[in-house]
């Protein structure tokens, strides 16, 4: 994709393209830190089953957003708002900070644990059992070319890599959690979003910049 395809589109709908960018990364966030990181909450945290479970679903939110077309959009928007000198650089920023810290907490992680963990939510999500029948074009991200990789498993090719995983799932599942939740990296985006990508944050941004037909509701509004 080049920059044509943002070449007709006016001033606001870049700041809108790009603030929407950012602000979708943020939601599975919103939904889900407070299960992984808040010890204080006893009720949550005497709930491992639970805690492993929402884990699946954030999980896989981070490859889906550094997926290989999103990744190249984000930057040809970009150049497109440089060329205009369109000022979004709190926005601009943040948008590439959180691909930095994606990045470094996909690399924690094997490519064999990322496709485990994305079938955990195929299965708690979607009970989606094709994959195993019909073969799946599954992605991860590839540590030694920092990017997101992509590739068709045939059935039995794709259960001797997964297979193995579910032995222990339980266990491993924790592991697995615990290594992100205990992680400098793990740490270090809970607090980026804190400070920088909570709702209200994200309300200053758009009023600050201005942006039309965005909106980012309130607690318990509908």
């Amino acid at each position: 994709m080049d920059n044509n395809f943002f070449l007709n589109r006016s001033d606001q709908r870049l700041k809108r393209d790009a603030f929407q960018i950012l602000a979708i990364a943020t939601i599975p966030m919103e939904n889900w830190f407070a299960v992984f990181f808040d010890k204080k909450d006893r009720a949550m945290m005497n709930r491992p089953g639970l805690r492993r479970k929402t884990f699946y679903i954030w999980f896989p939110t981070m490859i889906d957003f550094l997926k290989d077309k999103s990744e190249k959009r984000i930057k040809d928007l970009y150049d497109e708002i440089h060329k205009r000198k369109i000022k979004i650089s709190k926005i601009e920023k943040y948008t590439f900070d959180l691909i930095d810290f994606f990045k470094k907490i996909l690399s924690l992680y094997s490519e064999q644990e990322q496709l485990f963990l994305y079938d955990r939510r195929l299965q708690n999500v979607h009970g989606f059992l094709d994959i195993y029948f019909d073969g799946w074009n599954l992605r991860w991200f590839d540590i030694k070319h920092n990017k997101i990789d992509s590739k068709f498993f045939k059935p039995n090719d794709y259960k001797k890599i997964i297979v193995p995983l579910y032995k222990d799932m339980q266990n491993k599942s924790e592991r697995l959690l615990e290594r992100f939740v205990k992680s400098a990296e793990g740490e270090g985006l809970k607090k980026f979003y804190e400070n920088k990508l909570k709702s209200p944050k994200l309300r200053k941004l758009i009023k600050f910049y201005k942006i039309k037909g965005v909106h980012i509701a309130e607690k318990g509004e509908k």
